[in-house]
């Protein structure tokens, strides 16, 4: 009798040490997958925020992408973008960058009409002055890779009051437009104010 009492406190203790162990493995268990669910999520929320897609303030500086243009970020954008052309004041700045979101054009630029003569395979987009800025923009779309000579003139009701001539090296084909800038000197910006339209040359070397 005292044998099969020992024998059966020896069967329960291996029970409930079989039961608590499985206990520990089922929290154990539980809170990894807890883990990986919550690594998981953030995961997916840094990769929305690295390419930029439905983030509010994702933004990256004027040489990366101008787009779905929320308030101070781009605001904060576009600065920096003038003060970067502001400092190379007297010469022309070159950048390739994803694009313009359709609705900053309006927002952020005056536009400037102009008359284009551009070869083959280039276009265009727009080209416009930062508002309150005294900087010109013009954002190109180039489908060939090479090397482009670009002039730029502004007419005034006086006559062509400044031209800028540059190159636009098109071998970078990750982004989608070349963009073109300049800084306006005093009396250039006040001339501005009178402009009555620009003349665009492209010509492929």
């Amino acid at each position: 009798m005292r044998k099969l009492t020992i024998l059966s406190l020896i069967i329960l203790s291996a029970i409930i040490t079989t039961l608590s162990s499985c206990s520990g493995c089922v929290k154990q268990a539980t809170k990894k997958v807890t883990e990986t669910g919550i690594n998981a999520i953030e995961g997916v929320a840094e990769a929305v925020d690295e390419h930029g897609a439905r983030v509010g303030e994702k933004a990256t500086d004027a040489a990366g992408k101008l787009a779905d243009g929320i308030g101070k970020s781009l605001d904060r954008q576009m600065n920096q973008h003038a003060e970067k052309v502001a400092s190379v004041m007297g010469r022309t700045l070159v950048q390739t960058v994803e694009g313009l979101d359709k609705g900053a054009t309006g927002q952020y630029y005056d536009p400037i009409s102009y008359n284009a003569n551009i070869c083959t395979g280039v276009s265009l987009d727009y080209l416009g002055k930062i508002k309150s800025k005294a900087v010109v923009d013009a954002y190109f779309i180039i489908l060939e890779k090479g090397i482009y000579n670009c002039k730029i003139e502004l007419e005034g009701s006086k006559g062509i009051f400044i031209t800028k001539e540059t190159e636009i090296d098109k071998s970078v084909t990750e982004r989608r437009y070349s963009l073109v800038s300049f800084a306006l000197n005093i009396e250039e910006e006040k001339e501005f104010s009178n402009t009555v339209s620009a003349k665009v040359t492209i010509v492929k070397k």
